[in-house]
């Protein structure tokens, strides 16, 4: 076929395409071309000339960059198959070695009332550009989508107008539940909410209306598996003319990690600075108690001298006292001793629990709390003796907390060895916890506590700290009276 053979007309249309036309025969051989071909594929009419769809030199691939077999080039099914084949990508590498990207229409030609082809006609523009624009919002949106996970970042839209809630994927991971789960409303996600959030979410929400201004909560979800997330959302809210709200457009972010790492820093820095306070303390104290206390030994000794039994029974207590104030502050060294935060050692579990009752002796007996601790035996256990502490002042700090109202004021703890793992039993004169509490006493955030009075953490903190030893904190509800089990392992 030569181009001479079409009218005047026709010849001008196909030179000035800026799309490429080729004409393959029966046998797939290209027997015409336009100028516009040679352009976008970058060959000559020599090399295009005679040129099948099965050449291996064409280098074709498929957009998820596999082969591009010639026998599905669309010329060729539209051959094969006599059939249109419309909007196909093919990757086409140049001579020169760059690729280039086709968008390829082929129709099949028939003579003489033939049902089979006996030519194909193919129109192909280039479109590398939008295929490597494409590809870039590819990989960038794979980054996001990546960012987001690693991030706990989920996106929402509220349409208040419909009650219609619209979330993206990653708002479904961070919530625990399948897409087909959701209901789509705001009624779905407030099932989601721990108890007794649902309310102060709703108040938040209707300040932010009220005030027309934009949201940014944070509430605490429970997931189905039982997890308990703490969330922060932050939304563009659009309002009409008359400033009633439309739309809110947000955010939602799983913080729960982060507000637990907040907590722990901001502990371990009150620790610290706890533990300069008992050095310097111990510095300034420790050395004239020694002094005083020398002293009132020889005082003892000359009033013994001289029998003077009265002053030797008035200065005992003074001497007791000194005694007292050296405990205090050798109790909050150990318990604020940074340097030892990441050894274990054999210690005597009673060594812990006496270091850490220096804190607490004077603030039982003000308040009239009666103390009783059995041990029957003296075994050791491998620990850090730091956080094991930490575990026995939480526990004792809630049960002052929990019974110093109480007409009956009394903390017993039972210390009993069996199958190699010591169990110590912190119990107090409460009636226990309820059922509804009990469940969700070492979820993160969770507290009974007056706010500014807790944080939620130290039960949750506490029952990790067992865990990382290979032991246990846990609730025992069958007791009358509140009670809760640390287990260790013994050395």
């Amino acid at each position: 076929m030569n181009i001479e053979n079409f009218p005047v007309s026709i010849t001008d249309l196909l030179g000035n395409m800026t799309e490429g036309l080729v004409v393959q025969e029966k046998s797939g051989a290209i027997v015409f071309h336009n100028q516009a071909a040679l352009d976008i594929l970058g060959l000559t009419s020599d090399q295009i000339t005679g040129k099948t769809s099965m050449d291996p030199s064409w280098k074709a691939i498929k957009e998820d960059g596999s082969n591009f077999p010639g026998e599905e080039h669309p010329a060729m099914i539209a051959l094969t198959q006599s059939k249109k084949v419309k909007n196909t990508i093919m990757g086409i590498e140049t001579p020169l070695g760059d690729p280039r990207w086709v968008l390829i229409n082929a129709c099949p030609l028939f003579e003489d009332n033939s049902k089979e082809a006996s030519k194909v006609f193919a129109t192909f523009q280039n479109i590398t550009d939008e295929q490597l624009l494409k590809k870039e919002l590819k990989e960038q949106n794979n980054r996001m989508q990546i960012a987001m996970q690693a991030l706990k970042f989920g996106i929402w839209d509220w349409d208040l107008v419909n009650d219609n809630l619209i979330w993206d994927d990653h708002m479904y991971v961070i919530f625990g539940i399948k897409k087909e789960d959701f209901g789509g409303a705001y009624d779905a996600f407030d099932k989601l909410l721990v108890e007794g959030e649902s309310e102060r979410v709703k108040k938040s929400l209707d300040g932010t209306f009220k005030a027309q201004g934009d949201f940014n909560s944070e509430f605490k979800i429970k997931r189905p598996d039982g997890q308990i997330r703490l969330i922060r959302a932050i939304a563009k809210a659009y309002y009409n003319k008359d400033g009633v709200i439309q739309r809110l457009v947000g955010t939602n972010r799983d913080i729960t990690e982060e507000r637990e790492n907040e907590i722990k820093f901001y502990q371990a820095s009150k620790m610290n600075t706890l533990g300069e306070m008992a050095a310097g303390i111990a510095h300034e104290i420790n050395n004239p108690m020694a002094i005083i206390e020398g002293y009132l030994s020889v005082i003892e000794n000359e009033l013994q001298n001289v029998g003077n039994v009265n002053l030797i029974e008035k200065l005992r207590p003074m001497k007791k006292s000194v005694q007292r104030v050296t405990k205090i502050v050798k109790g909050l060294k150990t318990f604020s001793r940074q340097d030892s935060l990441s050894f274990q050692e054999d210690t005597f579990f009673k060594q812990i629990l006496e270091d850490s009752m220096d804190l607490f002796e004077e603030r039982l007996k003000s308040k009239g709390i009666n103390f009783e601790y059995i041990d029957a035996n003296m075994f050791k256990v491998n620990v850090n003796p730091v956080e094991i502490s930490q575990i026995v002042v939480n526990l004792i700090h809630n049960s002052i907390h929990a019974i110093e109202m109480l007409d009956s004021k009394w903390i017993k703890i039972d210390v009993k060895y069996q199958k190699g793992k010591l169990f110590v039993r912190f119990i107090d004169s409460g009636s226990g916890i309820s059922s509804e509490n009990s469940e969700k006493l070492f979820e993160p955030f969770f507290t009974t506590k007056e706010v500014g009075f807790g944080t939620g953490l130290g039960l949750s903190i506490s029952k990790g700290i067992a865990q990382k030893h290979g032991g246990d904190l846990v609730y025992a509800s069958n007791e009358p009276n509140t009670t809760f089990v640390l287990t260790i392992p013994l050395t």
